[in-house]
This record gives structure tokens, sequence and C-alpha cells, in this order.
């Protein structure tokens, strides 16, 4: 069949599944949808996701936690959980996003993506703001959605950001992740030049390697792409932070007093503090 016929079916019978789900009044207030992409693999973006996620649930806010991974997915794994239904089954249109998430934590409502799926459908960018848009009227009380998309620079990771209230981009001071991100910014920017763009530096082996390599990205995304980027903090290097991922832990949990957990507490807290001003902007617009 046609990928665009078959775009057309697929939403049709998304629409026709959501429509027996919970909606959202007229007062409610959408969440702040915060994307947190890198343009390179392995510098730890889903990490940083997951247990950011799971610090603003402790610090009393209502999460939805999104695996966007394009059928490679493994938040899932790393939260020690295998669930029935995934990502797929929301897209074919089995099931609604309510029927297909889990809640692994207090406060954390978690939507986990595919891997390996043989039957994964294409989805385009209007495939993707509905499903963003399904999970915001799913439960009323969210006051996040954090979706950790797939590692690279495709039409599909930048849509995420696009329809989001802000991208977190995570980076590490090595070179090639550095250049990688700038890519990142600079493809979202072109497209969206209002968008907003926080950068975390993860795995430093120090904040003076941290700060000048956000430094660095900062002058050259303001020097030629002309936009800002809100540097909100370091991760350190820990070893913690790779036993914890292979042992199917979550590190602010197991290890709480590590070095890399406090940093991602503090990280939370500004993104919450920071949330008032987003959440007027998306008032003005409802």
């Amino acid at each position: 069949m046609h990928n665009g016929i078959f775009e057309k079916d697929q939403a049709a019978r998304l629409r026709e599944i959501a429509r027996k789900g919970p909606g959202n009044g007229p007062d409610t207030i959408p969440p702040v949808i915060l994307t947190v992409t890198s343009g390179k693999g392995g510098v730890g973006k889903s990490t940083v996701a997951l247990n950011l996620a799971i610090t603003m649930c402790d610090f009393g806010k209502n999460v939805f936690l999104f695996d966007a991974d394009a059928n490679l997915a493994n938040l899932d794994v790393m939260l020690g959980i295998s669930p029935d239904n995934r990502l797929g089954n929301v897209l074919r249109g089995e099931l609604s996003i309510a029927q297909a998430v889990t809640f692994p934590y207090n406060r954390l409502t978690f939507l986990a993506g595919s891997s390996g799926d043989a039957r994964y459908p294409h989805i385009d960018g209007s495939i993707q703001e509905y499903i963003l848009d399904q999970i915001t009227i799913s439960n009323e009380q969210l006051d996040y959605i954090v979706l950790d998309t797939s590692a690279g620079l495709n039409k599909e990771i930048v849509n995420y950001s696009l329809y989001s209230d802000e991208s977190i981009i995570v980076t590490t001071p090595e070179p090639t992740s550095v250049m990688d991100a700038y890519a990142m910014i600079k493809i979202i920017s072109m497209a969206k030049p209002e968008h907003r763009f926080k950068m975390i530096i993860n795995s430093a082996k120090s904040q003076k390697e941290a700060d000048e390599t956000a430094e660095k990205l900062h002058m050259v995304v303001s020097h030629f792409l002309n936009i800002q980027t809100d540097y909100i903090g370091t991760i350190p290097y820990d070893e913690l932070v790779v036993k914890a991922i292979s042992r199917q832990d979550i590190l602010v949990k197991k290890y709480p007093r590590t070095r890399a957990s406090i940093s991602i507490r503090e990280i939370a807290r500004k993104i919450i503090e920071a949330k008032q001003t987003i959440k007027l902007n998306k008032v003005a617009h409802v």
C-alpha cells in the first residue's frame, strides 16, 4: 500500500481509538514537553532522560516518560521491566496510549518503545504530533512529558523536538559529540528559530572541562546560528553510572549520594523552576 494512504489510514485508526479515552477539560493546562536528544550515540542520553524523569517525580511532579527510539528502544531494559504493550501497538491502532502504558514508579507513567518489531510502522510528522497530543490528553494531571529520542540526526528525531517546548541537548566533552550536538541545534533552529535549547554536559572528568565545553558550544551556536542555549548543568563521570546500568538499577534511587545523582537532582530542580515561564506561554495559546 502506498505510504501516504497507509499513514492516513493509520491516523484514522488512532483517532478512533483515542475517542474512547479521556479528554482534557477546557481549563486544563497542557504539560511541558521536553525532548532529550543528542545527535551522537553513546553520550548517556537515555540515562539522563530516565533519571531526570524519576527525579522530577520525586519532586512531586507527574511525569510521562516516552521512549521514542525508532524500534531500538531500551528504557524498559534500564528500568528492569518487560511491558507487554509498546509504542508499536499504539502506532498500529491496536491499543490506546492509556492501554499501553505502565507505572513503574510513583507519579511516573511510562510508554515503552519497540525494539526489533518486524511490523513497526513507518510514521511521519503528523503521526508524531498526534501521538504527543494523545499523551497530553491521556492524563489531565501531567506536569511533564519527557521524550527520549533515538541517537542520530534524522527527520523523525527533529520533528519530536519541533513539537516539544524545549530540547535538552546532551553532549560529552568529546569533540565529535560536541559537533553532533551543534548539528542537532542547527537543524532544529533552522526549522524553528524560536525553539528553546537546554544543554547538559555529561561524563565530564572535571567541572573545568565541562564549563569549557559548554562555553565553546555556546560561542559557536551564538556566532553561527545567532541563538542562545541555556547551560543547565554538568553530570560528572562516575563509575557507579555504568554499574547501575549493568545491574538495571536506577542511579538516583540506588546511589542517591553519588556525585552524578546529586547533579541530576540539581538539573531537575532548575528545569522545574524554569517551568513557570513555559506554562505562561502555553496558557496563552490554550
